[in-house]
């Protein structure tokens, strides 16, 4: 369900006052109207499959950043099936890293049960928090995994502003 896959997608746009550009895997590319509109907010999608195509995607989203763009990407690669969260991807962190960007962490948590609970669609009580930002100029993608391991395990998304 392309409403399903794109759920948090649309939880943080409803609740963040600014718009932001989006690392929004492939597969929503082939969804009419959703892909436009990813495509308009400034995203770039990740083939998560093919590691060149997957570091160009990194790219031009560091690109974006340079510009001025804010992005999100869900560092996990996936949305999570409970309400613990999974490991991050190393691309996540290379997207703030090489862009020398600030990371926004923002928390959401209980958007799991409006689907995968019961894969059906139902209603669930979603937190979204806003968490302290944390500066990355001149912090190594290698040092700043430890930071999210020790610091930002309950983190779900990050927003990467300049």
């Amino acid at each position: 369900m392309v409403i399903i896959r794109a759920l948090d997608i649309l939880i943080v746009l409803s609740v963040l006052p600014v718009t932001v550009g989006y690392i929004a895997k492939k597969q929503l590319l082939y969804y009419p109207f959703l892909n436009l509109w990813i495509v308009a907010l400034r995203s770039a999608f990740i083939d998560r499959g093919n590691m060149k195509k997957a570091l160009q995607s990194i790219e031009k989203g560091v690109e974006f950043i340079k510009k001025g763009n804010s992005m999100i990407i869900f560092p996990e690669g996936t949305r999570s099936k409970s309400d613990t969260m999974g490991i991050f991807k190393k691309g996540s962190i290379k997207l703030a890293t090489r862009a020398e960007a600030t990371i926004v962490p923002v928390t959401t948590s209980g958007s799991w049960h409006a689907w995968e609970e019961n894969l059906r669609i139902g209603p669930a009580d979603i937190k979204f928090t806003v968490h302290e930002a944390v500066p990355t100029k001149g912090i190594s993608a290698k040092l700043f995994a430890l930071y999210h391991f020790f610091y930002l395990k309950n983190t779900s998304s990050l927003i990467y502003k300049l």
